[in-house]
């Protein structure tokens, strides 16, 4: 078993190395996520006006500050945001997009190990996205999110993988099947064009930088360029290209503390992955929702914490 300070070293220089390129490599969260966070950015604007007072939030493994750009317009002056990240690089870029649109609430911005993290304060709001599958402990992180979450606060968890995806047997085999006939365009097309893309260049720049560093030796039979996403999306069950029954979340089960806690809003979505750009995908999609509304690959739900003390 990897421990779990190697998980996170792996993880610091992997987000360290990809800052530069994130937010081209990751286009799924800059557009589609977009409209979803409007509708989530509405549900904490009407909260903020039901608390009637200056507001504390915390984003949780803040990357490239999509998540800040997308709740800072319904924050007021007085409101206060912090926004966390393992890797200074994604620190840096945030504090540079955020900086640009001249956030009407004052915005903190901090380098930190979210299982290790204590904002110090009590928090109404905690946003965490697309970030729980890197962190080796995530129960961990939910209880400190609970211990510092005001009465009344909300939890806002999205873009996480939904085990209930891997468990639907049509998704699953449409994924798979899916994902055999894409690699085998893939290979026609690199003999067609006598070109091949690097899909792996990122990971082999962090292999070698850990090589460096001393994180890893380079006669270690258990890491190298080709499976190093499974150590930096832990939880992930696609981190392979295949599907790994073991991971995921279960959104109806993140944490037994939960049990009392009011769902606002859950949502899923990503049911047929494998199919990519395809033109014909945005139906398939569609229909695919109607027949399984929670079963999607993604996930997003919105908590909130008992009002009552427990």
């Amino acid at each position: 078993m990897i421990a779990p300070e190697l998980i996170k070293k792996i993880n610091l220089v992997f987000h360290e190395e990809e800052a530069r390129t994130y937010d081209e490599r990751h286009p799924e969260i800059l557009r589609a996520e977009r409209t979803r966070w409007r509708e989530i950015a509405r549900i904490v604007d009407r909260h903020l006006t039901s608390l009637g007072r200056p507001a504390v939030l915390v984003d949780l493994g803040t990357g490239t500050g999509f998540v800040p750009s997308a709740v800072l317009p319904v924050l007021r002056e007085a409101d206060r945001l912090i926004c966390t990240d393992i890797s200074p690089n994604m620190i840096e870029r945030a504090r540079r997009l955020i900086s640009a649109v001249a956030p009407k609430a004052h915005v903190d911005f901090c380098i930190a190990d979210l299982e290790q993290f204590d904002p110090g304060v009590g928090v109404d709001i905690f946003t965490i996205n697309s970030t729980l599958h890197h962190i080796f402990s995530p129960s961990a992180v939910l209880e400190r999110i609970a211990a510092r979450l005001n009465r009344g606060g909300l939890l806002i968890i999205a873009h996480e993988p939904n085990k209930r995806f891997i468990s639907n047997m049509v998704l699953r085999r449409l994924f798979t099947s899916g994902s055999a006939v894409r690699r085998l365009l893939r290979g026609v097309r690199t003999i067609l064009t006598q070109t091949s893309v690097d899909h792996l260049r990122l990971q082999r720049m962090v292999y070698e930088r850990l090589l460096r560093e001393q994180v890893i030796k380079a006669d270690d039979g258990w890491i190298s360029p080709e499976n190093l996403q499974r150590f930096v999306d832990v939880h992930s069950p696609t981190a392979t290209g295949r599907l790994d029954v073991e991971e995921g979340f279960d959104p109806a089960d993140l944490h037994p503390m939960f049990e009392q806690w009011q769902c606002i809003c859950f949502d899923t979505w990503n049911f047929a992955p494998a199919l990519g750009d395809w033109r014909g995908r945005p139906l398939v999609e569609g229909l695919l929702k109607k027949l399984y509304p929670r079963d999607g690959l993604l996930f997003s739900i919105v908590l909130q914490k008992s009002q009552k003390a427990v």
